[in-house]
């Protein structure tokens, strides 16, 4: 994998024009904001890439004004592949965006 690829890879993908909010979930996203961790999971397709972005896009219409609201200098993003199903890869991938970010990671 090359540095470029590897670059593209730690940015929020912007919102598509034709994207349909789904409220419910950016709710339930922002609920999540109360704890450590959010996990979202479904099959490739199901909107995962666009529901995440939009509810980071201070512009979307899907940015649900809760008690937490989403930070998108906080964010460290990643997107993963089947080429990165390995330890090694996804560490490096991961640092690199959170030393990107800022974070003071060793």
């Amino acid at each position: 994998m090359t540095t470029a690829l590897l670059t593209t890879k730690l940015y929020v993908p912007t919102v598509r024009s034709n994207f349909v909010p789904r409220t419910r979930l950016t709710e339930r996203l922002s609920v999540g904001l109360g704890g450590k961790l959010t996990l979202v999971i479904a099959p490739a397709g199901f909107g995962k890439t666009m529901v995440l972005s939009a509810w980071l896009d201070p512009q979307s219409e899907a940015v649900v004004r809760y008690p937490f609201v989403p930070r998108p200098e906080h964010v460290a993003w990643v997107s993963l592949d089947a080429g990165d199903n390995d330890a090694t890869r996804l560490r490096k991938c991961l640092r690199l965006r959170l030393c990107w970010h800022d974070l003071n990671v060793k």
